[in-house]
């Protein structure tokens, strides 16, 4: 029987330098097996999160209001040994240049085996 240990981690704080043209969460493929997005307090504008073609009427927003979004991949016993959330793939626009946020994720820190 297998023992996972999960731990919390974060990325660094993740910029559009321009409204209008989203950036990945991350920049290179990365699978999480949970993922928590936060807005940043001293944006002045609303962050759009969605895939690549992220637009204000295609994405969920972030705002003062609505601060936080947090998804997880789904398991079952068919797949459990490919479940992740490729964050490449989950993009982050703003309303206003220099909008940011902050992502936290869930990952495997160590696997053990007993016996």
């Amino acid at each position: 029987m297998a023992k996972i240990e999960l731990g919390f981690k974060t990325l660094p704080r993740v910029t559009v330098a321009t409204a209008g043209v989203p950036v990945p969460l991350s920049a290179v493929p990365f699978f999480v097996l949970q993922c928590t997005v936060q807005f940043d307090g001293s944006n002045t504008g609303d962050a759009y999160i969605g895939e690549s073609d992220v637009t204000p009427t295609k994405c969920l927003v972030l705002n003062g209001s609505t601060p936080v979004l947090s998804f997880e991949a789904e398991d079952t016993a068919a797949d459990e040994d490919n479940v992740g959330i490729d964050l490449n793939k989950v993009y982050v626009d703003g309303s206003v240049n220099g909008t940011s946020v902050f992502v936290a994720y869930t990952a495997i820190t160590s696997v053990s085996y007993n016996g």
